[in-house]
């Protein structure tokens, strides 16, 4: 949510405008929903994975970024071009502000849980 404000600002959207929804259901809601509140002042939405559409598309641009890290982490100078990338992956560049996606790995989300006092949870 960070980063859309900040993308927000940089093409001239109002941050405020926009909606956050998330699919209801995963544990973690009440964590996720008290940080936005307290840091952004965001009230996230959470609807069922099938009442919207939004979510597939979101798998989508998922699925094709984390493809793209993976064949990414081979490569000896971490460089690749887009011409390297899945044909999915390549339309998903045209979207204004995509040169700042990320990928959050693993001690990233930890040490943001950490930061802002989200439980541990047991692994199934």
């Amino acid at each position: 949510m960070e980063k859309i404000r900040v993308w927000a600002r940089q093409y001239g959207y109002e941050f405020k405008d926009f909606d956050f929804v998330f699919e209801r259901g995963d544990e973690g809601q009440a964590d996720l929903a008290r940080i936005a509140s307290q840091l952004l002042s965001v009230d996230p939405i959470f609807k069922p994975k099938s009442h919207s559409v939004a979510f597939q598309a979101a798998d989508l641009i998922a699925y094709e970024h984390y493809k793209a890290h993976v064949k990414l982490l081979p490569e000896p100078d971490g460089t690749m071009g887009i011409e390297d990338l899945r044909i999915p992956f390549q339309s998903l560049v045209s979207i204004p502000g995509s040169a700042e996606w990320s990928f959050v790995d693993r001690d990233n989300l930890l040490g943001d849980c950490v930061l802002h006092g989200v439980a541990k949870r047991k692994c199934i």
